[in-house]
């Protein structure tokens, strides 16, 4: 699909990495949209997927830190009007990150 830059996030700054899991109001196609465009206008958001299970999205945000996460969470993305419920874990190792295909298997 094209070629990029791996740029080490801890040494450019931003030391925080969260896995959000968002729950919205109501589901239909124009809260989906809705909610898209808003995940997509994000800087912080560095990948979005709508999921199967107990949550609607899984975002992966990176930030500076706590206090950018809070700003984040309290100033953008809790006040959404589609959204009824976060939930966050902060990232304290990464274990493996590949961005490659397996494939070989």
């Amino acid at each position: 699909e094209g070629y990029s830059a791996r740029l080490d996030a801890g040494r450019l700054g931003f030391g925080l990495r969260a896995v959000t899991r968002v729950n919205l109001a109501a589901h239909g196609v124009r809260s989906d949209e809705t909610f898209g465009t808003f995940v997509r206008s994000k800087p912080q958001v560095r990948e979005a997927y709508s999921v199967s299970g107990d949550a609607d999205y899984v975002l992966h945000i990176h930030v500076r830190d706590l206090e950018a996460f809070a700003d984040f969470i309290h100033r953008h993305l809790l006040p959404h009007p589609e959204v009824a419920h976060v939930r966050s874990e902060i990232v304290l190792t990464r274990l493996k990150e590949d961005t490659g295909l397996p494939l070989g298997e």
